[in-house]
């Protein structure tokens, strides 16, 4: 049997790894990222006139207070997600028992510290807390039965979603002074930007993680459309729930980095960078414009002065139709039909029309942040044409381009996280230059043996 036959027995997965290591071993042996410099005008008034502001939604922090039932003690927590990501995505709820350790209001809603009482405690090393506002779905006994059943009651007022968001220990040695990371998560975890976040930590920026909560509005819907305006309205429809889900993540952020700053003084004037991978890079622009209208501009000691977008793009109802992955739930089609040309044209102008904490608007309002783009030529999961509107809406700032796709992007990453952070020192200010030194001295000397 030929070398060729066999290879092509071997499985999809098998010869995709196989083909990842044998790049991936080249990206670590001669680097293959081709670097492009930012645009000299990037930062100047002609491309800077952008909005100060966005209209951000409404959260009434008055009801969230008497909406969620999550109380300190035992709880049964939910969080909705996306499943079948290759196939026909669908909604689905994850629960598990945990216990809430605190329960705190926070900018425009409610952080919930919790522990997984089911699992083992390195699960939750570090520490994990659930942001909910007004508009969290949540599970209502019916208030017109004269006796609710048995335990209907005590789940009157527990939440069906929120966004999770991790709090990483300091690396071991190192103090976590230098400033916060908010680092945006891929779909697919942890485990391709692990390098990156160790790196950043061995540097001493204390990092909060992130995953975007899908929510349960809308999610897996059928949309076909008959005619052009049932197209229009499912673009602005889609727009909205964005715009809802979007403002919910950076609201979580933004109440992260507050908390952050109360219980470690020595952050309050330290800067924030905000770093985001994949779909964490799709929705990260929205993070940093709300970050920078709520903490300080970009640039500033203090406030929003970097950010970092891995395999990132703008117009999430376009990806969704384009993505060789997956619509994520938010697919539509014209009489049966995928959307092409003109008709995918008038569906992305109704969605952008709406969603305006598209990162398509945001990214336009960094345009004076020290920004880094990392993309992959050949990206066909968050489509290059996405990848290429981030960067001309971001200003043309720094980009490092690689070969081949999104998957390979990821799986090269971990060679890149000295140049990434790299990056970050050079671009970004910090307190003094003694906190500085002292920071790099205790990288060169801590190594990454024994941390998680």
């Amino acid at each position: 049997m030929s070398s060729a036959t066999l290879a092509m027995r071997l499985p999809v997965v098998v010869r995709t790894l196989i083909a990842a290591a044998l790049f991936a071993l080249a990206a670590g042996s001669c680097g293959c990222a081709v670097r492009q410099a930012a645009d000299p005008l990037r930062a100047s008034a002609v491309h800077c006139e952008t909005p100060a502001s966005f209209v951000w939604p409404e959260r009434d922090t008055a009801e969230v207070e008497s909406r969620i039932a999550m109380q300190p003690g035992k709880h049964r927590l939910y969080v909705a997600g996306l499943d079948d990501l290759r196939g026909k995505v669908r909604p689905y709820i994850w629960s598990g028992e945990v216990e809430v350790l605190c329960r705190r209001p926070s900018g425009r809603g409610l952080l919930c510290e919790v522990r997984r009482v089911d699992s083992e405690p390195a699960w939750y090393d570090p520490r994990v807390f659930m942001f909910y506002t007004s508009q969290t779905p949540v599970m209502r006994a019916d208030r017109t039965l004269t006796t609710l059943p048995p335990g209907l009651r005590e789940l009157d007022g527990t939440p069906m979603d929120g966004v999770i968001y991790r709090l990483r220990p300091e690396s071991r040695g190192v103090p976590g002074t230098r400033g916060i990371v908010v680092a945006l998560r891929p779909l697919s975890g942890s485990t391709y930007i692990r390098p990156v976040i160790a790196e950043l930590r061995d540097r001493g920026w204390t990092v909060i993680e992130s995953s975007l909560g899908f929510g349960l509005s809308g999610v897996g819907d059928e949309r076909d459309a008959k005619n052009d305006q049932d197209l229009e309205n499912y673009g602005r429809h889609i727009g909205q729930i964005a715009n809802e889900r979007l403002s919910e993540w950076a609201y979580g952020c933004e109440a992260m980095v507050d908390m952050v700053r109360r219980e470690r003084p020595a952050l309050e004037d330290k800067p924030v960078v905000v770093v985001g991978f994949s779909a964490g890079a799709i929705g990260a622009p929205t993070v940093a414009a709300r970050l920078a209208e709520q903490c300080g501009g970009g640039g500033g000691v203090g406030g929003v002065a970097g950010v970092v977008l891995v395999g990132g793009g703008v117009n999430i109802a376009r990806i969704a139709q384009t993505s060789s992955l997956s619509d994520f739930g938010f697919g539509v089609t014209f009489q049966g039909k995928k959307l092409t040309g003109e008709k995918l044209d008038r569906f992305s102008d109704a969605y952008l029309e709406a969603a305006t904490l598209d990162s398509y608007h945001t990214a336009a309002a960094l345009r004076r942040t020290p920004a880094l783009i990392l993309q992959a030529d050949a990206d066909d999961i968050v489509p290059v044409e996405a990848g290429h509107a981030l960067y001309e809406q971001l200003g043309c700032p720094e980009r490092w381009v690689f070969g081949g796709g999104h998957e390979l992007l990821f799986l090269e990453l971990g060679f890149f996280d000295n140049q990434i952070a790299d990056w970050i020192d050079g671009h970004v200010p910090c307190g003094s230059s003694a906190a500085r030194a002292s920071n790099l001295t205790a990288n060169r000397t801590s190594g990454r043996l024994g941390k998680p």
